[in-house]
């Protein structure tokens, strides 16, 4: 299937080390879970942690 296009859904970590592993093995983009959303995070309604878990993110994959 080498014209497929493909979205990675599951054991991609919110770091830019896992994200670009799976976006220079192929994939065209990734989505975070679990790992995005621990239930401890969200059982404390920590939102501020998931934003600032996100913005660090995405601030590390700009960089680079």
């Amino acid at each position: 299937m080498p014209a497929s296009r493909i979205m990675v859904t599951g054991g991609v970590l919110p770091t830019p080390e896992s994200v670009q592993s799976w976006l220079k093995a192929g994939a065209v983009c990734v989505g975070l879970g679990s790992q995005l959303f621990p239930e401890e995070v969200l059982a404390a309604k920590n939102y501020a942690w998931i934003h600032a878990k996100v913005e660090n993110l995405l601030g590390q994959m700009q960089s680079n």
